[in-house]
């Protein structure tokens, strides 16, 4: 349980990260807490919801999450390019 609590802080922290550095014109903090959220949040997301933290530690977890993210994101990409929406549907669609 304390895990899932450090997670979500972690979460919390670079939506947090993301806050300040655009408030305060910090572009680097802005974009690397962008990177965070949107690569690692949704690949992080489908790891926890197939179980596979347990199997993998937690050091084996972080590479497959960037992995997952790909397969996250590609789909939506894909529609949205095909049928010329804007990179926000993309976002919307997985973040959502």
């Amino acid at each position: 349980m304390t895990a899932r609590r450090a997670e979500f802080a972690a979460m919390i922290a670079l939506a947090a990260c993301l806050g300040a550095g655009r408030a305060l014109a910090w572009d680097a903090l802005a974009v690397w807490a962008a990177a965070g959220i949107l690569l690692l949040l949704p690949g992080w997301c489908a790891l926890r919801a197939a179980g596979l933290e347990r199997d993998l530690g937690r050091a084996g977890s972080a590479p497959v999450a960037a992995a997952l993210s790909l397969a996250v994101w590609t789909p939506p990409l894909a529609v949205a390019y095909l049928a010329g929406l804007s990179l926000t549907f993309a976002i919307a669609a997985v973040l959502v």
